[in-house]
């Protein structure tokens, strides 16, 4: 009798430990709460997850939120370090970072990145743009244009190349087609602060500054230094210097957050000269830009001078005007922003009543901006 028990179990071991084996896993399913497919639901979970945050990461890309994109790619690539396209993903966001200031690349760097890009999907529309970019640093706004457009071509749901297109305009102020522009963007993304603000901006170098206040206000809750900047300066054009300052010190507060980040609350900024004449709206084709934060410690602080000046307090003036100073860039002797500072101070005094005293400054301040009296 034993014999043929022994016997049967060696002719049926593998039906044996198979029947063992679902016992143990229905025990332990059943005490612990734990599937035997648990760690490949884990893998499957896993691979969801970070292809949820690589496809925020596209759709913040064109959204040309490339700071937010880059946070969504490292968040994939940190769940799933082989998730290639996550990781292409990265480098694409890496190099669009990098080059949101003169400061942080080189050219020939981010040319041999964008060939390793090119070897693997030779038709991304980034590669275009990132060397229009490029060529927009290298004063070379016609070629830029050509690749914008090739870019576009590639992708029209992306929305930098219309404003990069509007920012080209502004480069010439041309100021209709800059708008017409800005407005493509907000097609493709409605309320999309950067393209919404530029828009205003436009209104505000056509002198429409009740328009341009209207888009900016509504832009400013991006809480970006160049909104408040030329939100600020729309109050201030139209008469209002409370408001002006209020804003100017929202800018000069989030200078000091440390929560500010490049490309999250400030990026390259295009700013253009107001017209000489209040009779004439054809602004001149003068343009500053700023890219790194002391071009906007500067710009921000000499604004808020210029308020402070027309309150007549002067000794609030006086020290604004001197951190604005000190952030600035000395160029061939003269300041970087003096010549705009001063087309700033000169359109308010033409357009408002100002107290003698009030001209008095701005006068001070012009001799102290244009040395070589270069300024037109």
């Amino acid at each position: 009798m034993t014999k043929s028990i022994f016997g049967w179990i060696r002719s049926n071991w593998t039906f044996l430990a198979f029947v063992a084996s679902v016992v143990s896993i229905w025990y332990v399913y059943r005490e612990y709460g734990v599937s035997y497919f648990e760690s490949f639901k884990t893998i499957a979970n896993t691979k969801e997850s970070a292809r949820r945050y690589k496809n925020t990461g596209d759709e913040l890309l064109l959204h040309a939120e490339f700071k937010a994109a880059d946070e969504a790619y490292q968040t994939a690539v940190a769940i799933d370090p082989s998730f290639i396209e996550a990781r292409e993903g990265l480098m694409r966001t890496q190099i669009l970072n990098s080059i949101g200031s003169f400061t942080n690349y080189t050219p020939v760097a981010v040319e041999a990145k964008l060939k390793s890009l090119e070897r693997v999907s030779p038709q991304d529309y980034l590669i275009p743009y990132i060397r229009g970019i490029i060529k927009i640093d290298e004063d070379k706004q016609d070629e830029a244009r050509t690749l914008f457009e090739n870019s576009l071509q590639k992708n029209r749901k992306f929305v930098g190349n219309y404003i990069q297109l509007g920012y080209l305009h502004l480069f010439k102020a041309d100021i209709t087609n800059a708008k017409a522009k800005f407005k493509e963007a907000l097609n493709e993304v409605p309320d999309h602060p950067v393209a919404l603000y530029n828009s205003g901006l436009c209104d505000m170098l056509s002198l429409d500054f009740n328009s341009a206040i209207t888009a900016m206000e509504v832009a400013s809750s991006a809480e970006r230094l160049e909104i408040f900047l030329s939100l600020g300066e729309a109050y201030r054009n139209a008469g209002n210097i409370d408001m002006a300052v209020f804003h100017h010190e929202k800018a000069r507060k989030l200078l000091d957050d440390p929560k500010l980040k490049d490309g999250a609350n400030y990026s390259r900024g295009t700013f253009n000269f107001f017209p000489q004449d209040n009779k004439d709206q054809n602004t001149p084709k003068i343009f500053v830009q700023a890219v790194t934060l002391n071009h906007y410690k500067a710009l921000i602080n000499y604004a808020l001078s210029i308020d402070y000046a027309l309150q007549g307090k002067f000794p609030d003036a006086n020290r604004l005007f001197s951190e604005g100073y000190n952030a600035d860039e000395t160029i061939n002797g003269e300041k970087d922003f003096g010549c705009f500072y001063i087309n700033r101070s000169d359109f308010v005094t033409r357009r408002q009543k100002t107290d003698p005293s009030v001209f008095r400054w701005f006068s001070e301040k012009r001799a102290a901006l244009d040395r070589n009296k270069s300024c037109v």
